[in-house]
């Protein structure tokens, strides 16, 4: 990133190897980057580490991205989902709209739905 980056995109937990970046290191580059960070979690339900859901509480420029296709099975529906503040949502949806017209256009299914922030979901033992 420099003075110039707008948009940070980190993986966590990471594909292949599965490691997760420690909430501290993730926490150092919320503060420290002014533009939106992005926190890919597609892999987060076979991590020990789980989800950094709390950050959004703190961080406003922060979006977790999630997807139905890894650990649910869900790969032929192409579900996906943008976790943030409602206000960084509001902004996404507005500048998504033109696109999603033009995938309308192309015959292609899609949804955007709208809600609370799902809350950490704990697996017993």
């Amino acid at each position: 990133a420099n003075e110039r980056s707008k948009l940070l995109f980190l993986c966590s937990p990471n594909n292949p190897t599965g490691n997760s970046l420690p909430t501290g290191d993730i926490t150092r580059l919320l503060e420290g980057f002014p533009g939106i960070v992005v926190l890919d979690e597609a892999y987060v339900d076979y991590s020990a580490e789980g989800s950094s859901v709390a950050l959004l509480e703190q961080y406003p420029d922060l979006v977790l991205l999630r997807t139905m296709s890894k650990a649910w099975g869900c790969a032929g529906l192409r579900l996906g989902m943008a976790i943030a503040r409602p206000e960084l949502i509001a902004i996404l949806a507005t500048q998504l709209n033109g696109e999603l017209r033009q995938l309308r256009g192309q015959g292609t299914s899609f949804s955007l739905v709208f809600g609370p922030a799902p809350q950490p979901l704990r697996m017993a033992s």
